[in-house]
């Protein structure tokens, strides 16, 4: 999978096994509780893989988790969300700079930040085409009780014009 082979070139890995159980290939990603992969070609093909290194039990990927620059898509932070939603899944910072992403994207990141164990401290949606409708639906989800974000970067330019009442 591309995915071992960005792992190999990425100085925060650990290690990566592939076990072949049944016919069935399952890659298991340990990351250090750092990791970068910034501009690197990332799809959100390879956020199925990632979200299962993130909701494994054996998982020490926890403080960051930089993902800036690639094309991930709303299908890919659907995956991810779902990750973070995840008991094991215990990611302190998500950066998702420049990934491609639109309103869609909002109400599922949303869901996941008001999920019981998310433990998501701080989000980068730096340089996405939010919109305002998305900016809209993110902040309904701010106002849940369960979320733990202390920090959001750059969700809209002080240009933007947004109504969030």
């Amino acid at each position: 999978r591309r995915l071992f082979s960005l792992a190999l070139d990425n100085p925060h890995y650990i290690i990566l096994y592939t076990l072949n159980r049944k016919h069935e290939e399952c890659v298991i990603v340990v990351f250090t509780i750092n990791c970068r992969l910034i501009d690197c070609g990332l799809t959100d093909e390879d956020c199925a893989d990632l979200a299962l290194a993130l909701s494994s039990d054996n998982s020490c990927l926890r403080e960051n988790l930089d993902l800036s620059g690639n094309k991930l898509g709303n299908l890919g932070i659907k995956l991810l969300s779902d990750a973070l939603e995840n008991p094991y899944c215990k990611l302190e910072t998500l950066k998702l700079w420049r990934c491609g992403l639109t309103h869609e994207s909002c109400d599922v990141l949303a869901s996941a930040l008001n999920s019981n164990p998310s433990h998501l401290r701080e989000l980068d949606l730096s340089e996405n085409n939010l919109g305002n409708q998305g900016v809209k639906l993110f902040s309904d989800g701010l106002k849940n009780p369960q979320c733990k974000l202390e920090t959001l970067n750059k969700i809209i330019s002080l240009s933007d014009e947004i109504n969030l009442y």
